[in-house]
């Protein structure tokens, strides 16, 4: 057996490359060229890469709203007109209960819901008792107070009649010193006729014409003329003493008189000062009677919120809560509550002295709220701040008080939107690009604040050019 030859194979001469090189090339792969993308996504990729850019740039120059967030609820604006709670006034048991008194019912300012009664019955014995004997001792201190008023009444009138007397008698005794005065010039008139008599009756007798007795007949009645004179002043004299005497004499009476209606005075006065003791007596005890039963009254208009209590005697302590009522007011405002870190941003004013406004969502309402760009909100409401709370409420929060925005659209009805619906608050700020905003939030910066508060007289100013 010849041994035969190997069979020969040409040789052939492999290229050897990297592995990378193969992996990533299709033409020893050619099922690669089927993973391939097209062109056309090629190129859209490119152009939406291009255009996320873009917008990422664009994104950093559109302005931006800061806000500060807030929460609280719906409140009256008027303290007093917020929900309230009814104390007991007196410690006893509830009666007469109202019909109609139920909670959710409306009721008037002054409405009587229910009586409190004291269970004491013998305490309420006594009391009717000393008041019935007040009653009767009132009635004899009036009758003593009159008696003593007629008195007064009777010396009055004496003294009245006392001083037309005495100024009667005046009046007598100065009408007697005029006549008596009259007489004591016509004495003087005769007195000088005398006189002049008898110097004609000298002269005659000296001249020897006259007779010795006719001189002594004139000198007689000279004299007896002169005596009249006298007798006259004398007349006069005793008048005007008279006139003195009865001055005094009226002035002792009327002096006498007003002491008697002095005393009737003091009298009368002491008996009116009995009738106001036991006035004072029985009005303690009425009221004293009347704090046995109290009527308990509704302090404002409004709903019935939670009635505390039961009819059918049941038993209540002084100052214990009877109901709560929501009062009934359009008057409303949002109480929210922001964090003391945001205070500082927040005023009634901004720097140029417009008001600061608010963006609220009111629960039970659908909404949707972009913090940045309020204009593009959607069931939301616009109010201005009011009040900012100068002290917190004790855990680092500041009360704000917001209220209806005139310029914005009006919020929901008050039977609606009443006190207590909770709600979300955007209080807006100052307007700046997005990208200061981003790069502002990254480093923990505040948000711009104005440097001062706006005087009273730049807020009048723009409130004057508004009008």
């Amino acid at each position: 057996m010849s041994l035969s030859k190997p069979l020969m194979v040409p040789s052939r001469t492999v290229t050897r490359r990297p592995l990378a090189d193969l992996a990533f090339t299709d033409r020893e792969f050619t099922t690669l060229r089927l993973t391939r993308s097209s062109r056309f996504a090629r190129q859209l990729a490119r152009w939406l890469t291009i255009g996320m850019f873009l917008s990422v740039v664009g994104l950093v120059f559109i302005p931006w709203q800061q806000t500060v967030i807030g929460s609280g609820e719906v409140v009256a604006y008027d303290p007093s007109l917020r929900p309230q709670t009814v104390d007991a006034p007196i410690s006893g048991r509830i009666v007469n209960w109202r019909e109609g008194d139920y909670e959710g019912a409306y009721v008037e300012k002054g409405q009587i819901l229910f009586d409190i009664e004291v269970v004491d019955v013998i305490l309420k014995e006594q009391l009717a008792l000393q008041l019935r004997a007040m009653q009767e001792k009132l009635e004899a201190d009036k009758t003593v107070a009159r008696a003593y008023e007629s008195n007064l009444q009777a010396f009055r009138d004496v003294r009245y009649q006392a001083e037309i007397a005495a100024r009667e008698l005046v009046k007598m005794a100065e009408a007697k010193i005029d006549s008596e005065k009259a007489e004591l010039e016509v004495a003087k008139a005769e007195s000088e006729q005398a006189d002049r008599n008898l110097a004609r009756a000298k002269e005659l007798l000296e001249g020897k014409v006259g007779t010795k007795q006719d001189w002594e007949t004139a000198d007689q009645k000279a004299k007896q003329a002169k005596q009249k004179v006298q007798a006259a002043k004398a007349k006069v004299a005793a008048a005007m003493n008279e006139l003195d005497y009865k001055k005094a004499d009226a002035q002792y009476k009327i002096r006498e008189a007003e002491a008697k209606i002095s005393s009737a005075e003091a009298t009368f006065r002491e008996a009116e000062g009995k009738i106001a003791s036991t006035d004072k007596e029985i009005a303690d005890l009425t009221s004293k009677q009347v704090l046995q039963s109290q009527p308990v009254r509704v302090p404002i208009a409004g709903y019935i919120f939670k009635m505390k209590v039961t009819p059918g005697g049941q038993f209540v302590t002084s100052g214990s809560s009877l109901f709560d009522i929501v009062p009934d007011t359009p008057d409303r405002a949002v109480a929210i509550k922001v964090n003391g870190n945001d205070v500082p941003l927040v005023a009634t004013h901004n720097s140029d002295g417009s008001v600061r406004k608010v963006r609220l969502q009111f629960e039970g309402w659908p909404a949707v709220q972009f913090a940045g760009w309020p204009s593009a909100a959607v069931g939301t409401f616009g109010g201005v701040v009011t009040v900012v709370d100068s002290s917190s409420d004790g855990t680092g929060n500041f009360r704000l008080l917001v209220r209806p925005d005139p310029e914005d659209k009006p919020w929901p009805d008050e039977r609606i939107l009443r006190q207590g619906v909770r709600a979300n608050a955007w209080v807006l700020l100052n307007r700046v690009p997005l990208g200061w905003e981003l790069w502002r939030r990254v480093n923990g910066f505040p948000p711009v604040v104005a440097s001062a508060e706006p005087t009273k007289e730049k807020v009048e100013e723009i409130l004057r050019k508004k009008k």
